[in-house]
């Protein structure tokens, strides 16, 4: 059975397990053992999560011995190599949680634990350097199925599903803030996450995305983590509802220890065993000015009235005395007409105020978008240049080639009329050759011609006109 089963049953009767709790957009609930939960050992192993000291590895990395059957739909990992990373799951020791532990321990028990409902897990080391594989989302399926074995039920195993190699301990924060379904984060425990976030620089906005709220609700989240230990004490006894300290932080943080330990000694004297709203310092002021509101015109009236004292008076407080006054009276003399004049006026404000907004944001707009256009004009003209050098040099280096062919073409066929044409010293010699030749040959027809015992043949061989 997995934490994704919907519990149907009750097991407190004063503090109901709430299996699907749905965060409200403007109210966080919590219950006595959630605030006690807060301030505990778990609480700051969360708050101080540290993704440092966490040693990711890639499933090649773990010995073969811890990886687990394979050949499954989801690999199987034995359960004494399971690791509970400390202060990654934002689940707090709380009654509710070991009720619902319990609950599942049950089912699996009944049932058998669902192949379907596998573990997401990520390869670590554990404390002593021994390979495992940390839970990121199902240890409350983790610790039933535990008990479940340790109670008879033939489980050495469980399917788990690894996490995308290269994940971060943030994306695998976000995944734990996502993946938990079956017993949804109590508001405590997400503003335990919406603070972590909120160290690694995230925005509120951001959070509330991925955590499927509202940014109104991740700032009360983020208010609730960072308040003071008292308030969460006097929330923890009953004597402060969570509305209203939650209240009086967001008036003012620094004063509201002070401010609501006075209202839960007002309500304790009017005999309220706790403090609501009415009983803050505050909102008795407010009560005061509404009941002594005549007395207080009158008097700031005479102090008007009196030159002298005005003349004392700063500026500053002249000035603010004036104005307040001219407020009690406006309204104290107030009439159809000027109530619907006042109200035309406030409604003529808004919606010059929201005018003003929507001009903001289009003159945003519009300047992210001329900014976007520059950046992309500034781009093309760099791709253009890019191009227009590639071009040149493509050009310059087809231009050096063809100077290459040419002038190879060239010392080629000089080459080649050298070959056939003799040198200068050769065609000498042949010339004296050919003289020296010809002389020779003259010489001998000479010889010839004296030659009166020459044969038949040489007679033939002579010149006509021999």
């Amino acid at each position: 059975m997995s934490d994704g089963e919907q519990q149907v049953e009750v097991t407190s009767t004063k503090d109901q397990v709430q299996i699907a709790q749905q965060p409200s957009a403007d109210i966080v609930f919590a219950t006595p053992s959630d605030i006690e939960a807060f301030d505990s050992e778990k609480a700051r192993a969360i708050a101080e999560f540290d993704d440092s000291r966490i040693k990711i590895l890639s499933n090649r990395e773990v010995s073969v011995t811890v990886r687990g059957e394979r050949g499954k739909a989801n690999p199987s990992i034995r359960l004494e190599n399971f690791f509970i990373v400390p202060g990654l799951n934002a689940r707090l020791q709380t009654q509710e949680w070991e009720d619902h532990i319990e609950w599942l321990t049950g089912q699996i028990l009944k049932e058998g634990f669902r192949e379907d409902c596998p573990l997401l897990v990520f390869p670590t080391l554990d404390e002593s350097g021994q390979h495992k594989y940390g839970i990121i989302s199902g240890e409350s399926r983790f610790h039933a199925a535990t008990r479940a074995a340790k109670r008879g039920a033939p489980i050495v195993s469980l399917p788990v599903v690894l996490t995308s190699e290269g994940s971060s301990m943030e994306e695998m924060s976000i995944q734990v803030a996502t993946s938990n379904t079956g017993k949804p984060f109590t508001p405590l425990e997400l503003a335990l996450l919406a603070q972590r976030f909120a160290k690694w620089r995230k925005e509120p906005a951001e959070i509330a995305r991925f955590m499927k709220v509202s940014t109104n609700y991740v700032h009360q989240l983020l208010r609730i983590a960072s308040a003071p230990h008292q308030v969460r004490a006097m929330i923890q006894d009953g004597t402060v509802s969570f509305g209203t300290a939650l209240a009086a932080i967001n008036a003012d943080s620094t004063t509201a220890v002070e401010s609501l330990q006075k209202g839960v000694a007002m309500a304790k004297a009017a005999g309220k065993g706790r403090l609501t709203n009415k009983f803050l310092p505050e909102k008795q002021a407010e009560k005061a000015a509404r009941t002594f509101s005549p007395e207080m015109h009158a008097f700031l009236k005479r102090l008007q009235s009196n030159e002298l004292t005005m003349g004392l008076m700063e500026d500053e407080d002249r000035t603010a005395l004036n104005d307040l006054v001219k407020k009690i009276e406006e309204m104290a003399n107030a009439t159809p007409e000027s109530i619907a004049q006042a109200k035309a006026e406030k409604d003529a404000a808004a919606k010059e105020k929201k005018e003003e907004q929507a001009r903001k944001k289009k003159l945003a707009a519009d300047n992210k978008a001329k900014a976007l256009a520059r950046k992309q004009e500034a781009a093309a003209k760099r791709e253009n240049k890019r191009a227009e050098k590639n071009q040149k040099d493509q050009d310059q280096n087809q231009s050096a080639i063809g100077r290459g062919t040419s002038a190879k073409a060239t010392t080629g066929k000089k080459a080649a009329d050298g070959a056939n044409k003799p040198s200068k010293g050769k065609a000498n010699a042949t010339s004296q050759a050919q003289a020296s030749a010809g002389t020779s040959k003259a010489t001998v027809r000479i010889r010839d011609g004296a030659d009166l015992g020459g044969s038949e043949d040489d007679d033939a061989q002579r010149h006509p006109d021999d």
